[in-house]
């Protein structure tokens, strides 16, 4: 009782003369009750460990614990509560093998694995896998890629559609700019220009045909007038001619 007075002393929340009386008070008359039941400061810190102990055990073990007292009037050390702790916890293990756990363990995870797999849906072509496993996805440029994500309502971090990217508790970011977003979905400030000269590298064989004999139409008029006004500016030439 005296060792719990200990425990729920008030806290000082602000700089107060009369509350860290009151908080002194309270700390002296407990500490003074425990030596009057012959208990010295050592026994003290002893109570208040087993005190802080037991109050985190779960409630079969503290009956337990309770009970191997019986009707000792004498205080139990901490000692004492360390070795009923210790060989309970090896007659748990006996009873209740570590094998035994880590196979149901083991086939509950299987089991949710073959649930989760089933459950699996592509948001792009329907498939059963990943979005980041989809080749019509991974055909797509990083800005097209970062579209599909946003319109499936995916985290662009990880790609989950458990939760937005505000709540991603993922520890992986982009490689490339550390930013939380997924390294497939970066996109370089130069991606435009790159993009160009992609395009103009993949043009078809028959679009770069089309594209040349435009060119050469296109060009067909200028240089007929810069040859009608070349020919306009030569001096005027006589010529013989036999009579």
């Amino acid at each position: 009782m005296h060792v719990s007075a200990l425990y729920n002393l008030p806290s000082v929340s602000r700089e107060s003369a009369s509350e860290l009386s009151e908080l002194r008070d309270k700390a002296n008359r407990a500490i003074t009750s425990l030596k009057n039941l012959d208990r010295s400061e050592s026994d003290i810190l002893s109570d208040m460990l087993m005190y802080s102990v037991t109050q985190r055990l779960d409630p079969v073990t503290r009956k337990a614990w309770k009970l191997k007292g019986g009707d000792d009037a004498r205080i139990p050390t901490f000692s004492e509560l360390d070795r009923f702790l210790d060989s309970r916890a090896r007659a748990l293990e006996e009873l209740h093998p570590a094998n035994v756990d880590k196979q149901a363990r083991a086939q509950r995870a299987t089991s949710a694995t073959a649930s989760g797999a089933s459950s699996i849906s592509c948001p792009l072509c329907k498939a059963s896998h990943f979005l980041h496993k989809c080749q019509v996805f991974l055909k797509k440029n990083p800005s097209q890629q970062l579209e599909a994500v946003k319109k499936a309502n995916r985290c662009v971090n990880c790609l989950s559609d458990k939760h937005a990217v505000q709540l991603c508790q993922s520890k992986y970011s982009c490689r490339t700019c550390r930013k939380r977003h997924h390294s497939m979905l970066h996109v370089d400030s130069d991606t435009s220009s790159t993009k160009d000269t992609f395009t103009a590298k993949d043009t078809p064989a028959a679009e770069n045909t089309s594209v040349a004999t435009a060119s050469i139409h296109d060009a067909a008029p200028i240089t007929t007038l810069f040859s009608s006004a070349k020919v306009s500016s030569m001096p005027p030439v006589l010529l013989a001619t036999a009579r």
